[in-house]
């Protein structure tokens, strides 16, 4: 009731502009709902109040510091079958901004929420799952907490490298009596780049941290720091270096990444802890406008729970453009590379080379671009054991404006690289997509795309295969007056060794002012999706208008959902059908001085 009186007070205040300003909104939500599953109906109502006021002002001067203050105030209760839930949060959010007109400007924000809600509550706080009650314990009264802090500071000054560093972290936490259950996360970045008329170098670095202390596997970090220059080293040469690390560690399952058999042979873990080195120095060389060539020497060195992999390389390229539109190219390695996965270490020498050849041809309207690569290469020298890799590819794509009313365009792409050594080299790919998107026909505009591929990589344990389709397209209806109608449907499929998982949707979507004050918008889809063993068909419509005089805005939504779910373990289906009536007032509020 206070909250309601503190609402009414609110709406006396008029909505003005200046220097030091106090405004905010005040919010009153009202829902219905029903829900029917199986042979179970449950009928659910709920109020919510939501008080927002705001401070914003200055001291001394807006180029010294400006600064915001907001405190939040929200209370919802529920009814749902026989039962009554609460739950009540205060919160702030503060910011300040120093400097913001000079070359050293900082910015501050903070803000933190607390509250309270009953153990029959549907939260919206996840990490309030992680706490577990002893078994037959009463549903107590849950604490909750959320807070928020972040910095940013940049150096723009003339004669010094441009910095800037920016720093987040936030946390959330559940507790009721002893226990209590948090989930944190933090990144840090940090970027420092100077230039002078003949180098360009930056330093980057970027940290992120994840924790939920309720369930260590969710558990992540992640560090990458790393330079690179560009140096102009005469008319026609120049320079660059890089260098860097970067470490992951994991207990979520990551997808594996390949690299070429002349890059490295560096393999990020499917979970754990992976390390990696790298540095690279190169010199290239521009011989008029046709002729390009440069000499590389790179290190590479990985290691995760599983093995390790490491690779010093000499690299060779040179490109050569005969006549607009043909490129050449011709590359060059020699090195050593090596693995150890299982107990088991190789390390060999190995020398390859590649060649390849592009061509674009423009011919307005119509754009066709052509090239393929292909290369071979030896192992052996350091060990008795020897073998061969070989890799092409070939891609070709156009795309045509020729047709009065629709632009096209098409693609394919075909990768192959075999290696008799390293499992890591191996791989395949296919790749095929097209797009079809209209000009305006009169008020209607259609798109529709295409894609499928297929990747296979590794031999024998390491051996994955991933076939994946996808079909999309749309309609965009102009029907004047502010009121647009929409159409989507499509579908995608993926599959790989654990199974088959598949994703059919169509949709029809309206948003029109039926006049300026009142907005209507309306939306429904239905979605089939497959998941290994779990099948669910749904049904989903949402209709809402909205009405806006002066201050007040008045909002009425109706939700609509029917959902059939099948699993393998299970005879009949899961329903759920459920409606919901959602009513809104609002008022925007403020004065300044």
């Amino acid at each position: 009731m206070r909250w309601t009186l503190v609402g009414g007070l609110l709406l006396t205040f008029p909505v003005v502009s200046a220097a030091q300003v106090v405004n905010g909104t005040a919010d009153w939500t009202y829902a219905r709902s029903t829900t029917d599953a199986g042979e179970q109906s449950t009928a659910n109502k709920s109020f919510t109040q939501n008080y927002t006021i705001g401070y914003r002002s200055i001291v001394w001067d807006p180029r010294f510091l400006a600064y915001t203050a907001e405190l939040r105030f929200q209370k919802t209760g529920i009814t749902f079958g026989g039962e009554k839930g609460r739950s009540s949060n205060v919160g702030y959010k503060l910011g300040a901004g120093l400097f913001q007109a000079r070359p050293f400007p900082l910015s501050i924000s903070a803000s933190r929420n607390f509250g309270g809600e009953s153990g029959n509550f549907p939260t919206a706080t996840p990490v309030r799952g992680g706490l577990v009650l002893p078994p037959g314990a009463a549903m107590p009264q849950f604490k909750t907490r959320v807070s928020t802090l972040g910095v940013n500071w940049q150096l723009a000054a003339k004669g010094l490298p441009r910095t800037e560093v920016a720093y987040r972290k936030g946390s959330s936490a559940a507790s009721v009596g002893d226990l209590t259950v948090e989930q944190r996360n933090s990144t840090l970045s940090a970027s420092m780049a100077g230039a002078t008329a003949r180098t360009r170098n930056t330093l980057r670095l970027h940290r992120a941290t994840f924790d939920n202390l309720a369930a260590q596997e969710f558990k992540q970090r992640e560090t990458d720091l790393n330079y690179e220059l560009v140096a102009t080293l005469g008319r026609r040469t120049k320079g660059n270096v890089r260098a860097g690390y970067r470490r992951t560690y994991s207990l979520f399952d990551t997808p594996p990444q390949f690299t070429d058999i002349d890059r490295g042979a560096s393999l990020p873990p499917s979970g754990g802890d992976f390390g990696q080195y790298y540095a690279a120095g190169g010199v290239s060389y521009q011989a008029g406008r046709a002729l390009l060539t440069d000499l590389t020497t790179s290190f590479d060195r990985s290691n995760w729970d599983q093995g390790s992999a490491s690779s010093l390389l000499l690299l060779s390229t040179t490109r050569y453009e005969p006549f607009g539109g043909l490129t050449l190219s011709a590359t060059g390695t020699y090195g050593l590379r090596g693995q150890e996965v299982g107990g088991s270490q190789l390390t060999v020498l190995t020398r390859t080379v590649h060649g390849g050849a592009g061509y674009t041809l423009v011919l307005r309207p119509i754009q066709i671009s052509l090239g393929t690569e292909w290369g071979t290469g030896w192992h052996g020298g350091t060990t008795s054991q020897s073998g061969r890799t070989d890799s092409w590819t070939g891609r070709a794509s156009a795309g045509s404006t020729a047709l009065r009313w629709v632009e096209l365009s098409l693609g394919y792409e075909r990768a192959r690289s075999t290696d008799d050594l390293f499992a890591f080299g191996n791989f395949w790919m296919d790749r095929a997509r097209a797009s079809a998107r209209s000009r305006a026909i009169g008020r209607v505009q259609l798109n529709a795309s295409w894609e499928r591929s297929t990747v296979e990589r590794g031999i024998r344990d390491t051996f994955s295969r991933t076939e994946f389709v996808s079909r999309n397209g749309g309609a965009q209806i102009d029907l004047g007056r502010r009121r647009q109608l929409g159409l989507t449907l499509g579908d995608f499929r993926s599959r790989t060794a654990y199974g088959t998982d598949s994703n059919q949707f169509y949709g029809l979507s309206y948003e029109g002012y039926m006049s300026d004050a009142v907005r209507l918008s309306f939306s429904a889809r239905r979605e089939a999706v497959a998941l290994r063993g779990i099948e669910q068909t749904g049904y989903y419509t949402m209709a809402q208008v909205e009405y806006r005089v002066r201050l007040f805005t008045f909002a009425a939504e109706y939700r609509y959902t029917n959902i059939n779910l099948a699993v393998s373990t299970r005879a009949d289906p899961y329903l759920f059908v459920g409606n919901q009536i959602l009513i809104r007032i609002s008022r925007r509020f403020g004065f300044a001085r």
